[in-house]
């Protein structure tokens, strides 16, 4: 078997040929490659790209936008609210806003779980800052970590905040 050699590239003169071939007399690719010694790739590639019926790309070249999420900012301001439910609820404004979105791109995820992220240690350090204003931490951090001690410190709130609550229900008992 014979290696066959190709030409290099095909001129101008030589694709408007091609178009001319196989839209107006139907002519296949293969025939047209053997006519005119090209790969048949080289003659369907010519043929696609140039294709007189092919539309233009309208979005060639322009950005594409990312889905926003939607948070609505004015259930947020409560005024009356702590500052702690305040953070709890911009945490449940963030998740529903991520919930309805089915495409998210990878920087608007980063973003917003780095958000959630800074509003998580806000609330654990408001939780913290509630319970000293109550409580001596050190000794209830003692407390905690001598029955527990390998507790992070939203599992202390966690256990401080069970323990207020059972003691709030046996004082209105």
């Amino acid at each position: 078997m014979t290696e066959r050699t190709y030409k290099k590239s095909p001129s101008v003169a030589v694709k408007k040929k091609w178009i001319e071939l196989y839209y107006q007399k139907n002519i296949s690719v293969q025939s047209i490659a053997d006519d005119y010694n090209y790969p048949v790739a080289t003659v369907y590639r010519v043929i696609t790209k140039l294709d007189p019926n092919r539309k233009e790309r309208s979005d060639k070249g322009k950005k594409k936008s990312s889905p926003l999420i939607d948070i609505d900012f004015n259930a947020l301001m409560l005024n009356g609210e702590s500052y702690e439910t305040q953070i709890e609820i911009l945490i449940q404004e963030i998740l529903r806003g991520v919930a309805k979105k089915k495409n998210i791109k990878i920087e608007q995820a980063l973003q917003v779980t780095n958000r959630l992220m800074d509003a998580m240690k806000k609330l654990r350090s408001v939780q913290l800052g509630a319970i000293t204003k109550n409580l001596d931490v050190k000794i209830v951090e003692g407390v905690v970590r001598k029955f527990k001690p390998d507790a992070t410190p939203l599992q202390i709130i966690e256990i401080v905040k069970k323990v207020i609550a059972e003691l709030k229900a046996s004082k209105d008992e």
